[in-house]
């Protein structure tokens, strides 16, 4: 499986292609925004996207959608339900920034925890965990999970936005990131990569959950 991720937007969040190179066949996952500079990027590399995956329903993760759904016949596009406010929210949100207005994509696949998403001859699965909003789901390919902004390298996400909880936030962590093998690695939302091992030793807003406390 081949991976690459591009910064986009106001807010510098990453997009990222996975695809399997001996079919070419891919997923996009967080296409957030610059839809055209996006699907140069896709097209240059010869692969055929066949469904945009978000991990949540934030502008910043979402809003090139509608364009590349167009772009590309129509593909689905899927996120989890519990988000859908906040898809149909996205021209205000855009506005409440300072950007122009997307009207949000129609949600054509809701995704749920232990969803399987094929991927060429491999697949990713879908782990609900909700807390910087109600629908935020990662994705684990293998050794590698897409984590949205549940966590970053050394930081977590916000809960303070509409839908945010907290303590939630800290239970998907411990239950369905921190449970998985050290080596695993961790491709965020936004900045730079980083493994389960690392965030268990250094990250500071994880100290006392790792014991369940």
């Amino acid at each position: 499986m081949e991976i690459e991720s591009l910064a986009v937007g106001a807010f510098q969040a990453n997009a990222w292609l996975v695809w399997d190179p001996a079919s070419g066949r891919g997923a996009l996952l967080d296409p957030g925004d610059e839809p055209e500079r996006i699907r140069s990027w896709v097209e240059g590399r010869g692969v055929r996207v066949e469904i945009l995956l978000a991990t949540h329903g934030h502008l910043d993760h979402v809003s090139a959608a509608p364009g590349l759904k167009e772009a590309w016949g129509g593909i689905p596009f899927a996120m989890h339900p519990a988000d859908r406010f906040l898809l149909e929210g996205l021209a205000g949100t855009r506005k409440q920034f300072g950007l122009p207005p997307v009207d949000p994509p129609p949600l054509d696949r809701e995704l749920a925890q232990g969803d399987k998403i094929p991927l060429g001859e491999g697949f990713l699965e879908v782990l609900h965990v909700p807390g910087h909003s109600p629908g935020s789901v990662a994705f684990l390919a293998g050794d590698t999970l897409f984590t949205g902004d549940l966590l970053f390298r050394g930081s977590v996400g916000r809960t303070d936005l509409p839908g945010g909880d907290g303590p939630l936030l800290f239970q998907s962590i411990r239950e369905k990131v921190l449970s998985l093998p050290g080596e695993t690695r961790i491709l965020p939302g936004h900045g730079p990569g980083t493994t389960v091992e690392e965030e268990k030793r250094s990250n500071p807003f994880l100290a006392g959950i790792l014991d369940g406390d």
